[in-house]
């Protein structure tokens, strides 16, 4: 199969990109990037979610899958020159195309080379829709609103769901959603009270990190009168409604007893039980795992063991139990961890009146409101704002800024990551380890400033013993504290733990990355057939349930059969 054109030399005219050759075969096409290019698959020419570099990687890869995929009606939708830090100018616009499977939707950045020939830097195509497939709810839903496209035949609620997904959260319900949508049932499993719970348990002062417009849910938006970065409750509250408006089936206050893979069936029996004591039992050919692989959803705390802690006559909490710093106005506090609790917590103690002390570990990005907002290019917050799902293809390399105010910051002894450090790969794939400043950094620095006592860092000394009366440092200072917060994150306790277990083979670690640096295991196939892991914040989840979802149709469809 052959695209029709190449790309275009001529900077003064962007949208002739596709028309400046002949055809070409597309395993051709690896001439076109830069030698350090880079090429990401999200389930468009792979069953999988890839990147491909450098150039040789995506030649090889083209001409691997380039025969079976049929790819035709290549289309340029938009391009533009752009000036991104250090003025370097580049090329970026929107394609379109279709393979045997489904329509396909790119995004290119081209670059001058030294002879000033234009090449691809980075190509990012994802699977957009199935060919095989109809939506059935209507996009940018509101609360109370009839979500679906077309009449719809009554639901037997006796029908044996396809797919059985553990953890209500914003994952498990996104990808119960777009399943939906696709026309495949779901049963969701959650062990809580209430949908948003994870939300509405938390500490008074928290709020959403990321702006409003960048965290949607799938086709029921949140409402566009909320302020850009709502409260834990308004999202709790959105979470809840969520599924009610989709016709969505999930069981609160249930638990899973064991889980257990049948090979020659391609089902999983799974056994719960609900909180009057009722046994149920699902057998779905699939079973997605959304119970802690982001931040807000695990179940075990992380206490660090610290030597002599029955010795301290103050008060210790973890953060999840920690509501609000009312009682310990007057008082000393340590809050151990650095990161978006640690701030925020030791923000609403210094608020009430306490003297706070910040134990900080380890590095932590730090970026501002302002700035993560200008790092979104107007994208999700400006007057010209695009649709959210054309924003969310568009938000691929960030400008990176430097700030005076994080010169301050390490000026106080602030540990930041080193530059080669990246505030994005933190909260995208590690989704922890950083900080969006809603104005503890701004303490810091005026108690250095002032030498005043206002929130002190205490930066990367360890700590060696609990005391009467607070902690000793290794460095032999001791910091007195009438109260110690462990802002030191929840565990991830894995599947096996959990629920006894039982996929017939080894589990997968679904923290890091993998070989080509893509998140390990997670919105993609795990190595265990119907088996699959989901999580992540907001904008994650909200992009990725459709990849996963679309994964599933095409597994069960059999139309990765030539992949």
């Amino acid at each position: 199969m052959y695209f029709t054109g190449g790309w275009s030399n001529t900077y003064k005219s962007p949208h002739r990109l596709f028309s400046d050759s002949t055809d070409m075969p597309c395993h051709d096409l690896g001439h076109i990037f830069t030698p350090n290019g880079f090429w990401r698959d999200l389930v468009a020419l792979s069953a999988d979610i890839r990147t491909l570099h450098p150039r040789s990687s995506i030649q090889s890869f083209l001409m691997d899958r380039s025969p079976s995929f049929q790819i035709r009606n290549l289309e340029l939708l938009n391009a533009e020159g752009r000036t991104l830090v250090d003025s370097l100018t580049v090329i970026q616009g929107t394609f379109a195309l279709q393979t045997c499977v489904g329509r396909c939707f790119g995004v290119f950045t081209l670059v001058p080379t030294i002879l000033g020939v234009w090449k691809a830097l980075s190509v990012v195509i994802g699977l957009e829709g199935l060919h095989n497939s109809r939506s059935r709810f209507i996009d940018g839903l509101k609360i109370g609103q009839n979500p679906f496209r077309h009449v719809e035949r009554p639901r037997i609620v006796s029908e044996r769901p396809r797919v059985g997904i553990i953890g209500a959260g914003q994952a498990g319900i996104s990808v119960a959603a777009r399943l939906e949508d696709l026309g495949i049932r779901t049963v969701i499993i959650e062990r809580r009270g209430r949908v948003g719970d994870s939300w509405r348990s938390r500490y008074e002062s928290l709020y959403m990190n990321t702006p409003r417009n960048f965290s949607h849910m799938p086709f029921v938006p949140f409402p566009q009168e909320w302020p850009m970065f709502p409260s834990s409750d308004a999202v709790a509250d959105h979470l809840e409604a969520y599924p009610r408006v989709l016709g969505l089936h999930v069981l609160t206050s249930t638990v899973v007893l064991d889980t257990r893979y049948d090979s020659e069936s391609g089902a999983w029996t799974v056994r719960v039980r609900q909180s009057d004591g009722e046994v149920l039992t699902f057998k779905p050919q699939h079973l997605v795992l959304a119970t802690g692989v982001d931040n807000l959803a695990g179940s075990v705390p992380k206490i660090p063991n610290i030597p002599n802690a029955n010795q301290f006559q103050g008060k210790t909490l973890h953060f999840t139990e920690f509501i609000n710093g009312k009682v310990w106005a007057g008082k000393k506090a340590i809050v151990i961890g650095a990161g978006c609790s640690g701030h925020d917590i030791a923000q609403e103690l210094h608020r009430q009146g306490a003297s706070v002390t910040l134990v900080q570990r380890s590095s932590t990005a730090v970026v501002s409101r302002k700035m993560l907002l200008a790092l979104f290019p107007d994208l999700y917050t400006g007057d010209n704002q695009p649709p959210t799902p054309v924003a969310d293809r568009l938000f691929l390399f960030p400008n990176k800024h430097y700030p005076q105010f994080l010169d301050h910051l390490r000026q106080t002894g602030f540990i930041l990551p080193d530059e080669g450090d990246n505030f994005f790969e933190r909260l995208m794939i590690r989704r922890g380890g950083y900080y969006i400043d809603q104005g503890c950094s701004s303490l810091i620095i005026e108690n250095k400033a002032r030498s005043c006592d206002i929130i002190e860092v205490k930066a990367g000394v360890p700590i060696t013993a609990y005391t009467p009366s607070g902690l000793m440092f290794k460095d032999g200072t001791v910091v007195q504290a009438n109260l110690v917060v462990y802002a030191t994150g929840i565990s991830g306790r894995d599947f096996v733990e959990t629920a006894e277990f039982q996929p017939g083979r080894q589990s997968w670690d679904t923290r890091g990355w993998d070989a080509e640096y893509e998140t390990a295991g997670v919105w993609r196939p795990t190595g265990h057939r119907g088996l699959w892991f989901a999580g992540g914040d907001f904008f994650t989840c909200l992009f990725y349930s459709r990849l996963l979802a679309m994964q599933i149709k095409a597994q069960d469809d059999n139309l990765f059969k030539t992949r």
